[in-house]
């Protein structure tokens, strides 16, 4: 980009402080988004600009007095951080669906805010906004519709230039046409990226977000993607590649019904915060991430068990340190799962509540980080689960199941689960765990051990065989 970063600097400043005013308002995913049908990129010529003052020198006569001339309102509350801010319909965009968007506009400079009001607006195939440095696509009451049967890429951004700053806000994307759905975008900025109030109705091949700086930064707030994938195409719902390494931000999203993944994110080289948001009857995991991560305050749901869908997991950590706080995910229904909260991680899971009620599901597992050798702690870290409630009426496997790792604890840890032969911790080859101040009550046994360490304090057991006993001091298991 052509600005000095002191400059892009207090511009995403800026940003940040209005967008913060204004707002309440794999397994086997390919990475490839060539489409293979991108229109011509737009010109990074200034638009000229029309004006009704007479030049000098033209020979036109000017009134002898003048009336006070009212300053027209900006197209947007963020116009005037751009050079060219352009309401599309004004400049001569149909809104009504029928003439595509590009040949309603004029020549666009490198950086430009478009404005779509309310209406209807057709974007004929695969649009390639490379050439922008930085750019602003805002709609009010606007929906986007792709050519029927469409299912290429409408919005992307080629690898080959750099784009600073992109901010995509108020849009609806209508995929609702039989046999039509597209990845409505594919975006990549260096610096700055905000993604706000984006809907898409009908299925979709997903979204895809990456911010390639280190020190950038994007948000993406209300994206709903609740109408699932594309029906035989093995759709993610929202994916973040290896190309991402600046931090990005996930609120109040919402991501339903995607057979590869609702929200991938485990690939990222910069952290990934979930705050919020609800991920449904998603296969591979509604939630996929790796560290440094968090998931806070989000709901995960299973309760329908589409064909075809693989191993639905609720919240899948990737490796890293990873904070789950507080999170209610619920498994109640399901074509097969290895757990609600599954990975190979360190950090803590806290303040959450786990239902499962499918049969040989676990509520946490945690596994092994390959496939011959345990994971050993980081200076002690590993896992450390506090105030958690687990419940549910799935029977056989255990509630909490733990594999070759090192250093555990559970405190205030509350499981009731009342199928059948349904055992509570299971550890194996796994030293160096604690249950402490916590209250187990299954079918099967509370605590089992495998080739590993326990200590409990003041644990309280109930199987149905056993009245509730409270240990208040520490003891090894056998």
């Amino acid at each position: 980009m052509s600005r000095e970063s002191g400059n892009r600097s207090n511009r995403r400043t800026f940003l940040q402080t209005v967008l913060c005013s204004a707002g309440a308002a794999l397994a086997g995913c390919s990475l490839d988004d060539s489409d293979g049908d991108s229109e011509p990129t737009p010109s990074a010529e200034p638009a000229s600009q029309p004006t009704g003052t007479p030049r000098p020198g033209s020979g036109e006569s000017t009134p002898t007095t003048s009336e006070p001339t009212a300053t027209p309102e900006p197209v947007h509350p963020l116009a005037e951080e751009y050079d060219l801010a352009m309401d599309v319909v004004e400049a001569g965009v149909d809104p009504n669906g029928e003439v595509p968007v590009r040949e309603g506009l004029p020549d666009l400079g490198p950086d430009t805010l478009l404005f779509f009001p309310e209406g209807r607006y057709l974007v004929d195939g695969g649009w390639d906004l490379s050439s922008f440095d930085r750019l602003a696509l805002i709609g009010d009451g606007a929906t986007l519709v792709p050519p029927d049967g469409y299912r290429g890429t409408m919005f992307y951004f080629a690898e080959e230039r750099e784009t600073s700053a992109v901010h995509i806000e108020g849009i609806t994307f209508d995929f609702k046409t039989e046999d039509t759905g597209p990845r409505p975008m594919n975006v990549r900025a260096t610096d700055e990226l905000y993604v706000g109030d984006v809907a898409v109705e009908g299925s979709t091949r997903g979204v895809r977000f990456d911010v390639t700086d280190p020190d950038g930064r994007g948000e993406i707030r209300r994206l709903q993607l609740t109408d699932g994938g594309l029906p035989g195409v093995n759709a993610v719902g929202c994916l973040v590649s290896p190309k991402n390494r600046g931090e990005l931000v996930f609120g109040d999203c919402r991501i339903a019904g995607f057979p590869n993944n609702g929200l991938y994110a485990s690939s990222s080289n910069g952290p990934v915060t979930v705050d919020g948001g609800r991920y449904t009857n998603n296969g591979i995991a509604n939630v996929r991430v790796s560290g440094p991560s968090t998931v806070q305050d989000v709901a995960v749901t299973c309760d329908r068990a589409p064909e075809g869908f693989l191993n639905m997991r609720g919240i899948w950590l990737r490796g890293g340190r990873c904070t789950i706080t507080g999170c209610e995910v619920e498994m109640k229904t399901l074509t097969y799962s290895d757990g609600a909260v599954v990975g190979v991680w360190r950090g803590d899971l806290r303040d959450s509540r786990i239902r499962v009620d499918t049969d040989d599901v676990s509520a946490i597992s945690v596994k092994p980080g390959d496939e011959t050798g345990r994971i050993e702690s980081d200076a002690g870290e590993g896992i450390n689960c506090s105030d958690v409630t687990i419940e549910g009426s799935a029977s056989g496997a255990s509630a909490v199941l733990v594999t070759d790792y090192e250093s555990c604890s559970f405190e205030d840890v509350s499981i009731h689960q009342n199928g059948a032969e349904r055992d509570g911790l299971y550890l194996i080859r796994s030293d160096d765990a604690v249950v402490k101040n916590s209250v187990i009550d299954v079918t099967g046994r509370p605590i089992r051990t495998e080739d590993s360490s326990v200590e409990r304090i003041n644990v309280q057991t109930t199987t149905t065989t056993m009245t509730p006993t409270p240990e208040s001091t520490p003891e090894s298991s056998s």
